[in-house]
């Protein structure tokens, strides 16, 4: 999942049902999509086994697709 700054839980952020692991929220790493893209607008995933696609559409928005 990519994660805006916005996003990423700050100190004393608990919602239901969530641990309050300083260390946890620590190792969650924030990729820029133009990194990830590289100029195009398709990059293909490999995950377990499987191939997804993640594009950006013509509204600017992501889709990951199986």
């Amino acid at each position: 999942m990519i994660m805006s700054d916005a996003s990423i839980p700050k100190e004393g952020d608990v919602g239901a049902g969530e641990a309050n692991d300083t260390a946890e929220r620590e190792t969650v790493r924030v990729i820029r999509s133009e990194e990830i893209f590289a100029g195009e607008r398709i990059v293909l995933i490999q995950h377990a086994g499987e191939q997804y696609r993640l594009l950006i559409t013509r509204n600017d928005r992501l889709i990951l697709q199986k």
